[in-house]
């Protein structure tokens, strides 16, 4: 059996701790509480579960084994997918509330809008490169279509019906 490395497990607990400090704020704050529940017994659990059942594994690593089982779909290991993939979701919701948040705060919105206008005219000019180039591809498209209209022989509707 090997384990994961000791930099991944230390990123993964400081996520899961950050995760459930996140669900206490957002609870006490009663912002998404419903939702922020799930997330404070979640970063606990799962760890502990996961642990539990994995341990029966008799090479390779935890997440190649909880992988497998998935694949075969064993239903404790669908639960915790299901559990990691909400606590993940948890996560980017937090982090979007909180730039949304933060856009909101006057000298933040300042600096972004000075940042826009330095890049709005490389974004323009991106902008009309990709649409010059899709015009190019639409038009080879409706060629393409053309010579396998006339190619093709289909049948007119009269005809059909005769």
């Amino acid at each position: 059996m090997e384990s994961l490395s000791g930099g991944f497990l230390i990123f993964f607990i400081v996520l899961l701790a950050l995760i459930l400090v996140s669900g206490l704020v957002y609870w006490v704050i009663r912002r998404f509480s419903g939702f922020a529940a799930p997330a404070i017994i979640l970063p606990l659990l799962l760890p502990l579960v996961s642990l539990v059942y994995t341990a029966q594994r008799e090479s390779g690593n935890a997440f190649s084994y909880l992988k497998s089982q998935f694949a075969a779909a064993d239903w404790v290991a669908v639960l915790l997918i299901i559990g990691y993939a909400y606590i993940a979701t948890w996560f980017f919701v937090v982090v979007a509330d909180l730039l949304v948040k933060l856009y909101r705060y006057p000298p933040v919105n300042k600096k972004c809008l000075e940042m826009w206008e330095k890049i709005q005219p490389h974004w323009n000019k991106t902008a009309n490169y990709i649409k010059s180039r899709t015009d190019i591809v639409k038009e080879k498209y409706r060629e393409m279509v053309k010579i396998i209209k006339r190619k093709l022989p289909f049948k007119k509707q009269s005809d059909q019906e005769a």
